[in-house]
């Protein structure tokens, strides 16, 4: 769900109400958006053609706890395919579509192990090895997951040579450093995920560079990745959008004034966003209601 799919959505719960809560992603209890990067592989080692992917996460857990009516909770519930689980049990939950056939869901949180086992067995799939805590299961429609008490990980892959139960391998593979990450592998993403808060809701990508140049569009030349960080506030939502250029030169302040005042995209905001330039990142900030 995207920042803006989440305000539609968001225009129902707020007649419920919604407690103050901030830094979701970052804190002890639902790891932090560093902890969101260690999950995110090279794209080489997710595909030999694949150079950048989009990737988007959320805590399920603390969007149920902002909200103080419950019965709104399937809003925000997961639905994994090794069994049902509440929004609750669900810290953190990254996404990937790389887009040449690979994705990958990971879940942080607390799980039933045995009855995702009993489910998966149930549905077809076979165990296929064990790495530390997690088991990995597979069948032959390019489906994986590998799952423990406290991370599950869903991996499908449709490509020319398919192999589900390697790539969720490999996100384990990069969480535990043995392979290259996406911020290692390329210092754009880097940029950007040092300059994302942590929120309710998290996304990112890295691009080619852009060649052409419109900013009431939104559109920057050598612009090569941008995300945003929602958050709940009350009644408001606290947003940013980061934007990563080629090189320090290339960030042109009136761009970014154009963009902010003739896009747009920041009419639901209840006053006039504040930006900041950051070496060859800009970062926009402020706040929209329900």
């Amino acid at each position: 769900m995207n920042r803006r799919q989440f305000l539609v959505a968001g225009s129902t719960v707020a007649t419920a109400g919604l407690a103050g809560c901030t830094d979701i992603l970052g804190g002890d209890d639902a790891g932090s958006l560093g902890d969101v990067s260690a999950w995110l592989p090279d794209p080489r080692q997710v595909d030999s053609n694949l150079d950048h992917y989009q990737f988007s996460a959320t805590s399920p857990a603390a969007l149920v706890d902002a909200i103080d009516d419950r019965s709104l909770e399937s809003g925000f519930r997961p639905n994994p395919s090794f069994g049902a689980v509440t929004s609750t049990d669900v810290d953190t939950q990254i996404e990937v579509n790389a887009g040449t056939g690979q994705s990958f869901t990971v879940y942080l949180g607390s799980f039933d192990d045995e009855w995702a086992e009993t489910n998966l067995e149930g549905a077809g799939y076979d165990r296929v090895r064990s790495i530390d805590d997690l088991t990995i299961y597979d069948r032959n429609d390019g489906d994986a997951v590998a799952v423990s008490s406290e991370v599950a990980i869903e991996a499908g892959d449709s490509s020319t040579d398919p192999d589900a139960a390697q790539l969720a391998e490999l996100i384990l593979d990069t969480e535990g450093g043995e392979v290259t990450r996406y911020t290692d592998a390329l210092s754009d993403m880097e940029v950007l995920m040092d300059a994302l808060p942590s929120g309710h809701i998290v996304e990112g990508e890295s691009f080619d560079r852009v060649e052409s140049n419109a900013p009431d569009s939104g559109v920057f030349e050598r612009q090569v990745a941008e995300g945003e960080s929602t958050t709940i506030n009350g009644r408001e939502v606290e947003e940013t959008e980061v934007l990563v250029f080629l090189d320090e030169g290339d960030v042109v302040e009136r761009d970014i004034e154009e963009y902010i005042e003739e896009s747009g995209q920041f009419s639901d905001f209840l006053s006039r966003p504040d930006y900041e330039i950051d070496g060859r990142s800009v970062t926009i900030t402020g706040t929209s209601a329900f």
